[in-house]
């Protein structure tokens, strides 16, 4: 009888244990779930910061892929920003920064245009053509040496602004700096940058260039102007 009495008395303990094991069971899968609920309602998802860059900085994004397809790959010109009447504002470069930049590539094994652009910080090729007569007669005048590129566009537009551009851009909130563009000629490695109002008239930009010498960093030129 005593060993009836014993062995029921252990069966119920493991019968409790086993109950009290289910009871936390459950109340952690519940904490764990109203865990994860407030996770998933109070953290934002992880987001990449975007910034403008300058045009150095978009460049060495931009050589790293051309030379992945095209390993005689030279620069051929720079741009950010436009001129054109209709344009997204965040296009525009603003204190030589821009989010993003043009680049155009020559290659002379290929006999190919490499269009490419760098947006928020991401490299693509745009856009890849045969190059003309011309291009083929006079490439070698008409490439950017990177080794003698030393003004980056902030530098630029610095030049610019100390030579009538933040005059510019301070005799109306309206006018700002529209294009940035860097090319090559025979002789020459030169920054143009477009000043103008966010806004024309029919059609017409009334607004002022100015040219860099992106060598040295030595002011050129400023001149009137008109786009559209």
């Amino acid at each position: 009888m005593y060993i009836l009495i014993h062995n029921e008395g252990v069966e119920m303990e493991k019968i409790i244990k086993f109950i009290e094991i289910c009871v936390i069971l459950v109340i952690a899968s519940m904490c764990i779930n109203n865990t994860l609920r407030t996770l998933s309602t109070t953290t934002p998802p992880p987001t990449e910061l975007v910034e403008r860059i300058t045009a150095k900085e978009a460049f060495y994004l931009a050589e790293e892929l051309v030379k992945s397809e095209y390993e005689d790959a030279h620069l051929n010109t720079v741009g950010a920003g436009t001129t054109s009447f209709v344009a997204r504002l965040t296009s525009f470069p603003v204190d030589g920064k821009s989010f993003k930049w043009r680049f155009v590539f020559i290659s002379p094994t290929a006999q190919k245009r490499i269009e490419i652009s760098v947006e928020d910080g991401v490299a693509t090729i745009d856009k890849v053509w045969e190059w003309t007569p011309d291009e083929e007669d006079h490439w070698k005048e008409w490439i950017i040496d990177p080794d003698e590129w030393n003004i980056d566009s902030p530098e630029a537009e610095q030049v610019a602004d100390r030579h009538g551009g933040a005059e510019y851009k301070e005799d109306d909130p309206d006018h700002c700096v529209r294009q940035m563009t860097l090319h090559a000629t025979k002789n020459e490695l030169l920054w143009l940058i477009d000043y103008g109002p966010l806004k024309g008239k029919s059609g017409k930009l009334q607004g002022v260039g100015m040219k860099i010498d992106a060598k040295t960093g030595e002011f050129l030129r400023k001149s009137e102007t008109t786009y559209g």
